[in-house]
């Protein structure tokens, strides 16, 4: 019988965790300009060592950032959202209007900024008529008309129970 070993295995999560860490990832965007200059990739702010990106720190200059920090700064350095007032340091991100450019908003105000561009277009799903959807698809069937995200999911459905897959 074999001796109980010390090192502990991992479980498959922590396996897969370790096997795909953004750390080591060739995806992961700025790091190379940091690595470069001798800075170490820990965030300024918050100390992470894992990001999809690196960025400058706009409150302490040549240090890095990652990429949630970043927009937490930026959100900041915007003020409030012109749709509900929520102060930008408390939100992670601020969206430059579509409609109005001088104008920010949160995540939530930019949604409904998007169906007010689209009700404003007047667009209608071909299939069912709605005016209001979160998602609007290109009709593959009509050219140039749209179909509202429920339809447009239904079809595919549809179209995968037909083909039988």
């Amino acid at each position: 019988a074999m001796a109980p070993s010390n090192e502990s295995i991992p479980s498959e999560g922590e396996a897969a965790r370790k096997a795909f860490s953004r750390s080591e990832s060739p995806e992961v965007r700025n790091a190379e300009r940091w690595i470069d200059r001798g800075i170490a990739l820990v965030c300024s702010e918050c100390e992470t060592k894992e990001t999809s990106a690196w960025y400058g720190n706009r409150d302490d200059a040549g240090k890095p950032v990652c990429a949630v920090c970043y927009s937490r700064q930026l959100a900041a350095s915007h003020g409030k959202c012109s749709g509900c007032g929520k102060d930008g340091e408390n939100i992670s991100a601020l969206n430059r209007s579509k409609l109005k450019k001088d104008k920010w908003y949160c995540m939530p105000c930019i949604k409904r900024e998007k169906l007010d561009i689209v009700a404003a277009a007047g667009t209608t799903c071909v299939t069912c008529g709605t005016d209001t959807t979160s998602n609007w698809h290109d009709c593959k069937d009509e050219s140039g008309n749209k179909m509202c995200k429920l339809c447009y999911d239904k079809n595919r459905l549809d179209v995968a129970a037909a083909a039988g897959t």
